[in-house]
């Protein structure tokens, strides 16, 4: 695994930038991970999906991550800098998986998996919380019983549901990654989650739009080609831009 090159960044963004989450956090690790296939790449569960973004990203911009929010008491916007040691969990195996779960709930009997980038591409469309929940953690189910005899996923009351979730969460907690946030204005503290997905791929979208100025400014300026110019180094093109502006 190796830092995305000037070129691999614009082809994703272009390949990107319409795509759904889900289905773009799977185009980027295409682009880190050749040597896995897409069908590959969709079934890892989120945690191991996860800890693959968190290595690209680390390879492409660096340890520090610069997050923006906003308090949710009195609005005030804070600026923190995290690692990714700080967000990655060490348990987190990157390239193997958990395997089917069997566990006991009462009378039921439930095997379970844990979910991958289809599962969170089904629900994206699900508007109530709580109904993504459940239905991410249905699609999850390998077998149900009740008393010894199948009963269908469905069917099962929600206590039981919320249990399972209980259980896929903490079996893959790198795939809901929670900071611990403070307000030095009005002292409010909450938790966010932190998705790397999202602000990886905001990242690379911010990368690519300052790829194309350069390029254009530099095409304009000397008349090179597209390809001419994302070959030069990041300081090299610096300075000629420096001498341009």
């Amino acid at each position: 695994m190796r830092s995305l090159a000037a070129t691999e960044v614009l082809k994703l963004w272009e390949a990107g930038r319409h795509q759904r989450p889900a289905h773009r956090a799977l185009t980027v690790l295409g682009m880190g991970y050749p040597e896995l296939s897409p069908d590959r790449l969709a079934m890892l569960e989120v945690g191991a999906r996860d800890a693959r973004l968190f290595a690209m990203r680390e390879k492409t911009f660096g340890d520090a991550l610069d997050v923006f929010v906003e308090c949710p008491h009195c609005g005030r916007e804070l600026q923190l800098t995290l690692s990714t040691e700080e967000l990655l969990v060490e348990a987190v195996d990157a390239g193997g998986s958990v395997g089917a779960q069997q566990i006991e709930i009462a009378d039921y009997s439930i095997c379970f998996r844990l979910p991958n980038s289809g599962d969170l591409a089904a629900v994206t469309d699900v508007d109530d919380v709580e109904d993504a929940r459940r239905m991410l953690a249905t699609r999850c189910l390998l077998s149900t019983t009740h008393n010894g005899r199948p009963i269908p996923a469905d069917g099962l009351p929600d206590p039981v549901v919320r249990e399972v979730e209980q259980r896929i969460e903490a079996l893959d907690p790198q795939a809901d990654v929670v900071i611990d946030l403070h307000c030095p204005d009005c002292e409010h503290r909450w938790d966010a989650v932190f998705d790397i997905a999202s602000f990886f791929w905001a990242e690379l979208q911010s990368c690519a739009q300052r790829l194309l100025r350069e390029v254009h400014v530099l095409a304009k300026a000397y008349g090179w080609s597209e390809p001419e110019i994302l070959s030069l180094t990041p300081a090299r093109r610096r300075r000629y831009l420096s001498m341009v502006c």
